[in-house]
């Protein structure tokens, strides 16, 4: 059979469909080799996030690389239950964290999630200070992962963001609410079970405290003086 036949040409064709959905598998496979049991872990804990309100099935980033965003419109989140006061909304945000800390931004670094459809980051936070638990990670430099993030893709810079969770700056200070990623000892990410929940005040130069995302109310969007959310965060009773 002569591969300028049309019989020929069709099977020529056949096997580089083949080799592509081959080459892609293999792009795959390798992928979800690369993650560090952190990073897997971080990517489960993560994944109802990224989700939005509808789940949505995405094709994978290694198939095809175009940017991906998830928008929810944070009233959606915020049900009748929710905290009635800045005093309140302190409480609940410790309450689900396991540790809050002040810590510093010295570096980020980006990788795909485990079915590669999003984009995670992991911050390089050092621990300046430790208001509730974990005082073994005072001064130790630990991991913080949250959605959204850049990376290259298969020769192309994709960005993945999530309007819940903006992106920290490096170098920049923030006042975290953090929860231990199960098998990553010094690997954290935001608190709570559901998208409401306040999880990051980043440290203003003028030394106030903002939200970072859309969840933080009674003023904390604008900025909120540190005294006033640290003795919210000393007061709250946590049955713990």
């Amino acid at each position: 059979m002569s591969a300028r036949s049309p019989i020929g040409r069709s099977v020529l064709r056949t096997l580089a469909v083949a080799a592509i959905c081959c080459s892609q598998i293999a792009l795959l496979a390798q992928d979800a080799r690369s993650l560090t049991p952190a990073q897997v872990a971080s990517s489960r804990a993560l994944a109802p996030r990224l989700s939005g309100l509808v789940p949505v099935k995405r094709p994978s980033l290694l198939v095809q690389p175009s940017d991906r965003s998830i928008f929810v419109e944070p009233n959606l989140v915020v049900d009748a239950s929710g905290p009635k006061s800045l005093e309140e909304q302190i409480a609940r945000a410790t309450c689900a964290a396991e540790v809050v800390v002040v810590g510093t931004v010295s570096d980020a670094s980006a990788f795909l999630t485990e079915d590669a459809d999003f984009i995670l980051t992991e911050y390089a936070v050092v621990v300046d200070e430790v208001l509730r638990g974990g005082r073994d990670i005072l001064g130790k430099t630990i991991g913080y992962v949250r959605p959204g993030g850049s990376l290259l893709v298969n020769g192309r810079v994709v960005n993945a963001t999530h309007n819940m969770y903006p992106r920290l700056d490096v170098a920049a200070q923030y006042l975290l609410f953090m929860t231990r990623v199960p098998g990553g000892s010094n690997t954290f990410r935001p608190a709570g079970d559901f998208m409401a929940t306040l999880e990051s005040l980043k440290v203003e130069k003028e030394g106030m405290l903002r939200s970072v995302g859309p969840q933080g109310r009674f003023g904390l969007t604008t900025g909120r003086e540190p005294p006033v959310v640290r003795a919210h965060i000393a007061k709250a009773g946590c049955g713990r």
